[in-house]
């Protein structure tokens, strides 16, 4: 008997939606999807939205939609994935899944919810839905095979937003941007949040261009459109 999912039965029950990585080639130690390189849109987003705000504008054709909000609200997307392909289609494009990671939770939490997050973008990217991938992952046992999953020189998108408010915590987003530079040479960093030099300084050093995105809970509708460097 073959231990392949028949996704054509209707009698086989894929509760572990194996049917999001069809198609893909897999990391070689924690079998991640492998985002490639033709999935990564080079375009540079001109605006933002949340996926939690998409429903406050008319023109979501204009936008990027990112998932830099509460998981609460895109967990619907995770249950039933399909019904919103044509959702993210009418968009620009999307930046990848971000459930949050903490470096506390136990190993295996942290890698279920890193798989989640590249298997939704690699869903949607085989969809031919232009995407950027989000850079999440936990602690120092994540790192590793996180980047594993991730082509190098090419765009990465990153959310800021409250991570980087005292001296401890730009420290560590410090190194965090030195181990994505040092595995990945982004051509360029989409950045949702702020943007502190003496954090982002090592992308200067190597000409790696930072587009800051003011979010969308901080600004009026008409400071978004400006919000880009």
């Amino acid at each position: 008997m073959s231990d392949e999912l028949d996704y054509t039965n209707d009698q086989v029950k894929d509760y572990f939606k194996a049917f999001l990585v069809e198609g893909a080639y897999f990391t070689s130690t924690e079998q991640y999807p492998i985002i490639e390189e033709w999935m990564i849109s080079k375009e540079i987003p001109d605006k933002i939205i949340p996926f939690d705000k998409i429903d406050e504008v008319d023109n979501i054709e204009d936008y990027w939609i990112c998932h830099y909000c509460s998981e609460s609200s895109y967990a619907k997307v995770y249950n039933n994935p399909r019904k919103y392909i044509n959702v993210y289609k009418r968009s620009k494009g999307i930046i990848g899944f971000d459930w949050s990671i903490h470096t506390d939770m136990p190993l295996i939490t942290q890698k279920e919810l890193i798989n989640r997050n590249l298997s939704l973008t690699f869903f949607y990217a085989m969809r031919n839905i232009p995407i950027i991938p989000n850079i999440r992952y936990g602690n120092d046992k994540t790192t590793k095979s996180f980047y594993e999953a991730l082509p190098k020189n090419s765009p990465v998108a990153i959310g800021t937003y409250g991570f980087i408010k005292s001296t401890k915590e730009k420290n560590v987003f410090k190194e965090f941007i030195h181990e994505l530079i040092e595995n990945l040479n982004p051509t360029y960093i989409i950045a949702y949040g702020s943007t502190p030099s003496k954090v982002f300084h090592e992308c200067e050093l190597n000409n790696i261009k930072v587009y800051h995105y003011i979010p969308w809970k901080t600004t009026s509708f008409e400071e978004l459109k400006n919000g880009r460097n």
